[in-house]
């Protein structure tokens, strides 16, 4: 199952806050009802990860595994002149974001 959030355009400064803090709620909504203990969350256009270090405290007792790709920052590093193939993944427990 697939969920697809997204905020207008038009939504600007605290808008736009609320609007991130009601489409997060909503998506927790639909996470409680699927996310089983060792499950794993992909986020593709994750950007800073931000909804994932979220996710990661709100369901550290279920140990889930959170992957955020984007694709958007490889292709700007690219144009910037970044060797992009030598870029790792950064991997860290989600304990250790929530601390």
């Amino acid at each position: 199952m697939a969920v697809r959030i997204s905020l207008g355009a038009d939504a600007l400064g605290a808008d736009l806050i609320a609007a991130e803090r009601e489409a997060y709620q909503i998506a927790r909504r639909v996470l409680d009802k699927f996310l089983k203990d060792n499950s794993v969350v992909l986020e593709v256009g994750c950007g800073e990860g931000e909804f994932l270090r979220q996710l990661c405290c709100d369901y550290l007792q279920k140990r889930i595994k959170c992957i955020g790709v984007d694709p958007f920052v490889s292709l700007s590093l690219k144009k910037c002149g970044v060797d992009i193939r030598s870029l790792k993944a950064e991997e860290r427990a989600c304990q250790d974001w929530c601390a």
